[in-house]
Order: C-alpha cells, then structure tokens, then sequence
C-alpha cells in the first residue's frame, strides 16, 4: 500500500513514472559516471570475497561443521504477519466520512486500503502503550499514524511520506 500526504518542496514525493532521476536534495546532482561511493573502482563495483574475514577467499574454503538439511524432512512453523484485528468504530464507519477525511489530509491511498484509525482506543496497543500515550496527553493519532497502523498491523507492506 502506498500513502502519501500532499507535499511541496522538501521531501515531496516522486514516482518511476517521472522523467528523470529523483531530485537529489542539497543542490548536488549525482554524477553517474564516477561509481559507487563504496567501491573505489570508478563504477566497477567486485563482490567481496573474504566474508568479513581477511585472508578467506570462497564461501566453501570456510571451515565448518555444518550438515546439509534435508527440507523435506522438517516441520516449520507458519509465521503470522497479521496482528490487526479491526475495531468495530473502525470498520462500520462510512466511507464517505473516511474519503472525506482522506481529502481534508491531502491524503492517497493505493486500492483496498485499510479504513484509517481515528482514535487511539479503535488501536488495540499493549496496555504500556497505552499508558505513554496518556500519560503525553496525546489526543489522536497524527493522520500517517491513523492510515499507516492499520496497514502494517495487517502485515502489509507501507510506504509513507509525510510532512
């Protein structure tokens, strides 16, 4: 999912779809043809074969004791990326409410988005959570909090700019 707040000026969003690189910020264009930062080679960019180690050369030259797993043999267990189960303000509320509130944000959502959480007790945190967020007297999630939680709790993938 993609969500992004209308932006001008710094750190306002670009797309592939854009001519161009994206802008490089501080004035200073990228010189394509001077290489990677990191390789000192001028752009000829070797993989590193010693693996942190000095004096080692491939993978296989490690000395290890290490026995091949026999995949087809083994039981894994499923890991659950979703831990958002939403709330029923939440879900009942109308969309014209939400694309309303989206507008009044500057606010785009890719399809099939989550409805956003509008309030911290719609948010099912941790009881410690809970209490930091009293106890700074935080009244309602910043707009890319209500729309990023619900997408990330869900296990989906986020990207989020915001002013």
């Amino acid at each position: 999912a993609v969500v992004s707040t209308q932006s001008t000026g710094v750190g306002s969003s670009w797309t592939r779809d854009q001519p161009g690189p994206p802008p490089r910020g501080r004035g200073q264009p990228r010189d394509f043809n001077r290489g990677s930062r990191f390789s000192g080679r001028g752009g000829q960019s070797q993989p590193r074969r010693d693996f942190g180690v000095r004096g080692l050369g491939n993978k296989e030259e490690i000395p290890h004791d290490l026995k091949p797993i026999e995949w087809a043999c083994q039981t894994l267990e499923v890991i659950n990326r979703v831990h958002y189960n939403e709330h029923n303000s939440t879900a009942n509320r109308p969309h014209d409410e939400i694309d309303k509130w989206r507008e009044d944000c500057k606010m785009t959502v890719s399809d099939r988005c989550p409805n956003p959480i509008l309030k911290f007790e719609e948010v099912s945190f941790p009881n410690g959570i809970r209490n930091v967020i009293n106890q700074n007297n935080f009244k309602e999630p910043t707009p890319i909090q209500a729309q990023g939680w619900p997408i990330a709790l869900s296990g989906r993938d986020l990207i989020g700019i915001a002013q």
